[in-house]
This record gives C-alpha cells, structure tokens and sequence, in this order.
C-alpha cells in the first residue's frame, strides 16, 4: 500500500477523537492510515498531498508492504485505538480500504475515515463498516469549492451537487456518526456558514451529524489568512441559536489547541 508516513513511520500518528464527547460517547484514540495518493491539491494540506506525481502520488508517500501495515494495525486494536482511513485521500485506494475495513470486521471492529465527499460510491461501498465518517464541505459554491481544493470548478460543481448523498450513505448505518468539516478564512462570510448549516441541517439525523470548523493554519507561500477567532466564534454562537438542533464544534489548531462545542446557542469545551 502507498503510505505518507509521520514523523517517518508508517500509520505513525495517532489522534483523539473529541466530537465524540458530545453525543454522550468516550472520546477515543485514532490510528491513522494516511494512503499517498489524493485526487485533490488543496494547498493548506497538512499532509502536503498537493506535491504529488502525475500518478496522484503524493511525493513524501512511499510504499508499504500489507504484511506490515496489518500487523501494525493489529497492534493499534489491542491498544483499544480506532482504525481512521485517510490521506490523501481513501477513495483512491478503495480496494486496500475495503480490506481494511472488512479485516476489522472479522475481528469485531468498525473503522472510521475521512473523505473530501467526491465519491458517493465509495462512501456505498464503505458505510456498512463505519463507526463514524468525516466528510469535507470545503466551500459553498464551486469556485470557492474550487479554489480550496485546487480541482477544477466544473468537477467541484459536481461533488457539490452530491454532497447531501455522501452524507446519507454514512447515515444510513443507524449507529454511525457523521462529522462534516469546514476550513474558514478571513474572506469567509456569515452568509457562506449559514448556507452551510442550512445544507448540514436538512441532512437531519441531529443526534448523529456534528460539524466541525476549523482556522486556516498559515502554510508558507499561500496568501490566506485565518478568520478573526473572536469574530468566528460569534458567529458560531448566531449558528448556533438559529439551528438549535445542529452540535456545531470549532477546532482552533490541527495539533492540540481547544475544541470547543455549540450546541442550542451555549458552548462547552469538550
């Protein structure tokens, strides 16, 4: 499998899972399979997955052979960790994901992901073995969409269309939940987030669907800059209030930092 290590080891990074803590659950520790391939280039990537070959690869990727991903990934289950497909991005490696997925199941686990929302067949193909799912919403029309995720506008037109059935395939599993994340920026509008809730909240299923926002953190060489935190955060709360239904959580940096919880207009740090 075509693997971006962390910190130079493969599935090397583990991350907690707060949003959890809202719907009454324990937060858990998440072992990441970051997959070195992307059919995006969004150039705020953490993973840097907008340097990449004319294959998709993502250059700092390399590949891994199953025998160790497995026995790494049997280590992280009896570590109690929950086993997250990312990337890049999974949906270009559906096969290595289903077998992850269904190696998991055999043992009694689901997995989670996180997915961009380009393919709602590959969130089909997936959803019966999720605990949870991550699904961007980058932007709220396509040249916006377009300009965050580096693809081109009609292609982002397309996944905007379908963003409610991505959504839905994911909710259609009655035990799994559904965490749908935005990047904002200083040009960022209320109107932009309003529509945004409006399209999260017709998904219904509000004891299900979390949304979590988080700041552009600065990458040297793009002119973006983060949206003011006190601005950010009164918006949320104006959300908030109008969409009482709607657990809302803003993340203030990738790595640590504090995550914050919105729900019927007052807040709580999870």
């Amino acid at each position: 499998m075509r693997i971006i290590p962390y910190n130079g080891v493969a599935c090397g990074e583990v991350r907690p899972v707060r949003f959890l803590k809202a719907f009454g659950r324990e937060e858990e520790r998440a072992r990441i399979v970051a997959f070195g391939r992307c059919n995006y280039h969004c150039p705020y990537c953490r993973r840097d997955a907008q340097f990449v070959d004319d294959r998709g690869n993502v250059l700092t990727s390399r590949e891994v052979s199953d025998d160790e991903i497995f026995a790494l990934l049997e280590e992280a289950l009896e570590r109690g960790e929950r086993i997250r497909l990312s990337g890049g991005d999974p949906c270009m490696h559906p096969r290595d994901s289903l077998r992850i997925a269904q190696w998991a199941a055999k043992r009694g686990e689901q997995i989670s992901l996180c997915h961009n929302g380009s393919s709602p067949a590959y969130i089909r193909r997936m959803a019966p073995y999720l605990a949870y799912a991550a699904i961007d919403l980058k932007a709220i029309n396509p040249d916006e969409y377009a300009l965050r995720s580096g693809i081109d506008v009609h292609v982002a037109r397309k996944v905007l269309s379908h963003f409610e059935e991505v959504c839905w395939h994911v909710l259609k599993n009655e035990t799994s939940l559904l965490d749908v994340r935005t990047c904002v920026f200083s040009d960022t509008t209320l109107d932009d987030l309003m529509e945004m809730a409006q399209r999260i909240a017709t998904l219904g299923h509000s004891n299900r669907v979390f949304w979590t926002i988080r700041q552009y953190n600065s990458v040297d060489g793009i002119d973006w800059h983060p949206l003011c935190q006190e601005t950010l955060e009164e918006w949320i709360g104006i959300i908030s209030e109008m969409y009482g239904a709607l657990h809302i959580g803003c993340r203030l940096a990738w790595e640590g930092g504090l995550f914050y919880h919105w729900y019927s207009g007052t807040r709580e740090l999870l």
